[in-house]
């Protein structure tokens, strides 16, 4: 009786069987694979994402250098973006200026193509687009526009309020 009593105190110290393990090396390798497919698809949305922002840095920068030439500067197309590479990316840039006038008082209008016949402020309207090819555009090349008016002449507009 004492043998068999032992066999059971050793029973139970034995550890875990055979189809526990396998049971439990296969909850494992269903969550890793769960937790694998969520962690592919936020790194995938990570660069895409990246490449947008690296070209919205760039457009901010560019229609800040802009501003602090001035319009009439601008008008005279001084200003002549390079490509750039970041990240292994090639961003293509490209300003448009063109002269363009507001009526003062404004009362909201747009910027006109010609002069009105009261009075009205000379402007340049920036416009600038930053493309390059990312994984997002198969087909066609990302873009990234920012636009903007900056005073055409030596002095910013003043309208009366």
């Amino acid at each position: 009786m004492g043998a068999s009593h032992r066999a059971a105190a050793v029973r139970g110290d034995d550890g875990f069987t055979l189809v526990e393990m396998l049971a439990s090396l296969g909850l494992i390798g269903v969550v890793m694979a769960a937790s694998s497919s969520f962690l592919v698809s936020a790194m995938s949305t990570t660069h895409r994402q990246a490449g947008r922002q690296q070209a919205a840095q760039l457009a901010t920068d560019l229609y800040e250098q802009a501003q602090a030439m001035g319009g009439a500067a601008l008008l005279d197309g001084q200003l002549n973006p390079p490509r750039r590479a970041l990240d292994g990316v090639d961003f293509a840039q490209r300003v448009t200026v063109t002269r363009c006038w507001q009526s003062v008082p404004s009362n909201g209008d747009t910027c006109l193509a010609t002069a009105p016949s009261g009075p009205a402020a000379a402007l340049a309207r920036i416009e600038i687009r930053i493309e390059w090819h990312g994984a997002d555009c198969p087909l066609q090349a990302c873009v990234e526009r920012t636009h903007g008016l900056v005073a055409a002449g030596a002095t910013e507009p003043v309208f009366p309020s």
